[in-house]
């Protein structure tokens, strides 16, 4: 069996560097840790900026979860309103609704401000169109009750 020379690659390499002057070779030398400085510094950079857009986007899913509440909670509130307003009519119950609608509205435009995604943006332009809808009705029972309770006072 034939054998194999191992060093034959090294051999070459020897020859390969030999070939070059001693001042270039440390120039080389002196370049390696300069290159990895600038690979790590790239890296931190590149790593620095996904942070972040990763702090940017908790933020700003942050602020649509507050806005999502607060919407939430204000619909609610016009719902228990609208509820005790159908069994006794009363001015503060009218006055209540306005700064739940209110309520309302900013919430909204805070989901609008905070980016929602279309899904989001579709089901929530389709629950204001039914609290518009709510809110314009409510505007007509104020003025009935409104006129009820001046005869009834009047009376």
């Amino acid at each position: 069996m034939r054998s194999i020379d191992l060093t034959l690659p090294l051999n070459r390499l020897a020859r390969m560097l030999t070939s070059y002057s001693v001042r270039t070779r440390i120039v080389v030398l002196a370049l390696i840790p300069v290159a990895g400085f600038l690979a790590n510094g790239l890296t931190y950079v590149s790593g620095e900026k996904d942070v972040g857009r990763a702090f940017g986007t908790v933020m700003q899913s942050n602020a649509l979860a507050d806005a999502s509440r607060d919407f939430k909670s204000a619909v609610a509130s016009m719902r228990i309103i609208v509820k005790d307003f159908s069994i006794t009519p009363d001015n503060n119950l009218v006055v209540s609704f306005e700064q739940a609608h209110a309520t309302r509205v900013g919430a909204e435009a805070m989901s609008r401000v905070a980016g929602a995604s279309t899904d989001a943006r579709s089901t929530a332009s389709d629950v204001r169109d039914l609290a518009d809808s709510v809110a314009t009705e409510a505007e007509g029972l104020e003025a009935q009750v409104r006129q009820f309770l001046s005869n009834v006072q009047a009376a």
